[in-house]
């Protein structure tokens, strides 16, 4: 397999989407597979504040972040805080936006999820509780009867097998591939700067 001249981001700008089961490379390690995205956003940088693998992890382009659990569509973490999740939900592809609004139940939002003052008033809409409160949440209004969120120009869609959906300007990788000493599979978190879609010869 031969490496692109792009990072898996740079493809994504330049394709518009990546999706799930797409193979790539790091300096060190020639083959990982796509396992998922994790949406974060840039501002907050959410896994950073609390996940472990990365806090003690450290990219320098050549390895991964750290390793991770996953179970099923969700990758979890040893969370440095207790009021902080400790599971975030891994989506199978990643779009360039080509709406502006995207309805808001069902809609993951970093900023929404992991900010303690704004995670009550967005969980209760999820459940579907007190939903008019929601118009307080920062870019959230109502169209036509229905609570949207209007994404930012440098917001990317996240998408998965379900109705489940996510918004966020930044997003981590969760790669897997077979230890070449013990056989069994690693699931490892990086940076979508430092992994390369790999082509075949």
């Amino acid at each position: 397999m031969n490496n692109t001249n792009q990072s898996l981001k740079d493809f994504l700008d330049t394709t518009g989407c990546i999706k799930k089961g797409m193979m790539v490379s790091m300096p060190l390690i020639p083959q990982m597979e796509v396992y998922g995205f994790v949406v974060i956003g840039k501002q907050e940088q959410a896994i950073e504040m609390f996940c472990s693998a990365i806090l003690e992890g450290k990219s320098d382009c050549i390895l991964p972040l750290g390793p991770v659990e996953v179970y099923g569509d969700r990758v979890l973490f040893k969370s440095v805080d207790k009021n902080m999740p400790n599971r975030l939900p891994i989506f199978s592809e990643v779009n360039r936006q080509e709406v502006a609004q995207l309805p808001l139940l069902n809609l993951y939002v970093p900023a929404f999820a992991l900010d303690k003052n704004k995670k009550s008033i967005y969980s209760s809409y999820q459940q579907q509780k007190k939903q008019y409160k929601a118009l307080e949440l920062p870019n959230v209004e109502s169209v036509d009867g229905t609570y949207v969120y209007n994404l930012s120009p440098e917001d990317y869609v996240f998408s998965s097998h379900s109705i489940f959906k996510g918004g966020g300007d930044d997003f981590r990788v969760i790669c897997r591939r077979i230890n070449g000493v013990t056989g069994e599979i690693l699931y490892e978190i990086c940076s979508s700067d430092d992994v390369y879609p790999t082509k075949a010869k």
